[in-house]
């Protein structure tokens, strides 16, 4: 199984998929094989999962969520945190938070979301004074 790198290039990742999927649909048996292992379709998307799976991901969706994780700042980190709280259903948010935890101090928007009353109420009072 390969390892993927500290700082992971999303597009390398994509054209590693889509050269896959053009191998595959050229007749080559190795591609192939590489994605039948997961699904029946000789497809993009079923070569993506093929690339996701390879490296330990249960989907093309979380290994973009890794690699994403992995490339972005903090800010950015929060932003998809918090978005992943309100419109996410999948457990993106509590994975994003164990995987970085300085997510939960960041700001009272994060202090709010995790139900953190000690600290939203010290901002409340700063904002009084």
């Amino acid at each position: 199984m390969p390892t993927l790198l500290a700082r992971p290039d999303l597009d390398q990742l994509r054209r590693q998929a889509k050269d896959l999927s053009r191998a595959a649909r050229s007749g080559d048996s190795a591609a192939v094989a590489r994605i039948r292992a997961v699904s029946e379709e000789l497809t993009l998307t079923a070569a993506r999962l093929a690339i996701a799976r390879e490296y330990g991901f249960a989907s093309w969706t979380r290994l973009k969520a890794e690699v994403q994780a992995r490339t972005s700042g903090l800010a950015d980190q929060v932003g998809g945190f918090l978005a992943a709280s309100v419109r996410d259903g999948t457990g993106r948010a509590a994975r994003m938070l164990a995987a970085t935890p300085e997510i939960a101090g960041y700001s009272f928007a994060t202090a709010v979301v995790l139900g953190d009353v000690a600290l939203v109420r010290q901002a409340i009072e700063r904002t009084r004074d």
